[in-house]
């Protein structure tokens, strides 16, 4: 399962994924199986709701700082929403002012759909960046909760450090032998 944790803006998302047919195509050849744009998005992917489900990637060490809206909150707050130019769009509350406890009001969403080989392409025209923020998407094995079966990130910054433009983490080899 495609799962994306985004407590950041992640302003235009396209994501499509190739999947091998071993038996009906030639050797390193793809179909196209799964195209996402726009409204798709919202038809695709469940929306965290922090009110209905605990953060299972909060724990002491890293606290979540966001409180994930249900997808309706989402598209009222403008957290959830496809532009003018037909992208989805995900961000966070941006007028938020912290006082102490609060948590900022953001998105999180995971797929319906299980991946489970193929070609992963996502076109992000914009993907914030900054001190405390942390967007990223995850693959993970739904077969054991996480992060027992470990993830695959194919893109993850940093919260606690400010990370140049395009800066991005890859645990393959780990995450590889944790789903294996």
């Amino acid at each position: 399962m495609l799962y994306t944790c985004l407590p950041v803006s992640f302003a235009v998302i396209s994501l499509v994924v190739l999947a091998a047919v071993p038996f009906l195509v030639p050797k390193h050849s793809y179909t196209l199986t799964w195209e996402l744009k726009g409204d798709d998005f919202f038809n695709e992917f469940d929306f965290w709701d922090s009110g209905n489900v605990s953060d299972p990637t909060a724990d002491s060490t890293y606290p979540t700082a966001a409180y994930y809206m249900p997808k309706e909150a989402a598209q009222n707050q403008s957290l959830a929403y496809v532009t003018g130019q037909g992208n989805f769009r995900l961000g966070v509350d941006s007028t938020f002012t912290y006082h102490g406890l609060d948590l900022r009001p953001s998105v999180r969403i995971t797929s319906h759909k299980t991946i489970q080989q193929g070609l992963i392409i996502i076109d992000a025209a914009h993907v914030a960046y900054a001190l405390t923020a942390w967007p990223s998407i995850w693959l993970t094995d739904v077969s054991q909760p996480w992060p027992t079966a470990g993830e695959i990130d194919i893109y993850e910054m940093d919260a606690f450090t400010m990370p140049m433009p395009r800066k991005q983490a890859f645990y393959l080899r780990l995450a590889w032998i944790a789903m294996r």
